[in-house]
């Protein structure tokens, strides 16, 4: 009898190896061992006598012993080199009774701070702060890694951010350097402009207004008719 499986994750220890009798059973222990995360699905295939197999199914999610909250960490605000960026915050939560132990590393221009327990202990959960550290300008990627001793998979977090640099003063423009003139250069006077002459009118006059008061105005009527007197006089006598 042979027993294989689809993947590498599992293996198996049985009882089997010798001549199973009519009517008779034996036993067949799997064990799994994931070697990544998620979906490990497979199938288990029993040949006997190389002639007979019979094909089991075997379904398996595998999980990290410890749960993170976030598949990635991404820092939207780029940050000055040489500065440190605001604290983008993950947590860590063992959901089962066992207690964990684990180590954690970072790569890139990040920083991780941990104020978790070591080991975690079953149903807790905590918090661990990344910060950016820019160490050149432009777009910049690192891992955080989560590692379970006896767990084969890690548990992996990309990171994301972008560093830059204060752009310098632009320089001041150069001024232009003088044309010294020398005799060799000719220099062209503007053309003379002639005015027409113009017709300056002389300027006018304003006499004042005469006012005739009442006592020359009664003088002149009486003379006027001291005037007619004379004449119807002359006219009466003629020597």
């Amino acid at each position: 009898m042979l027993i294989q499986f689809g993947l590498a994750d599992y293996s198996e220890t049985d009882n089997c190896r010798v001549a199973i009798p009519s009517g008779g059973t034996c036993t067949v222990s799997v064990t799994a061992t994931p070697q990544a995360l998620g979906d490990r699905s497979t199938q288990m295939t029993v040949t006997f006598d190389s002639a007979l197999a019979q094909r089991i199914s075997i379904a398996l999610t595998s999980q990290f012993p410890i749960t993170v909250g976030a598949p990635s960490v991404t820092f939207s605000d780029p940050t000055l080199v040489g500065a440190y960026s605001g604290q983008q915050y993950l947590s860590l939560s063992n959901y089962g009774y066992t207690p964990v132990i684990y180590s954690l590393s970072i790569s890139g221009d990040f920083v991780v701070q941990n104020t978790c327990s070591n080991p975690m202990t079953g149903f807790t959960g905590c918090s661990l702060s990344v910060v950016f550290h820019p160490r050149k300008s432009g777009s910049q990627q690192g891992t955080l890694t989560i590692t379970v001793p006896g767990v084969s998979p890690v548990y992996q977090v990309p990171l994301t951010a972008t560093g830059f640099n204060i752009a310098a003063s632009p320089a001041r423009p150069s001024r232009p350097s003088r044309i010294p003139l020398t005799s060799s250069v000719q220099t062209t006077q503007p053309p003379s402009v002639v005015l027409p002459p113009q017709v300056v009118s002389p300027p006018r006059v304003v006499l004042p207004a005469r006012v005739v008061t009442p006592k020359t105005r009664t003088s002149l009527l009486r003379g006027s008719s001291s005037i007619r007197r004379l004449k119807q006089r002359r006219v009466a006598d003629p020597h």
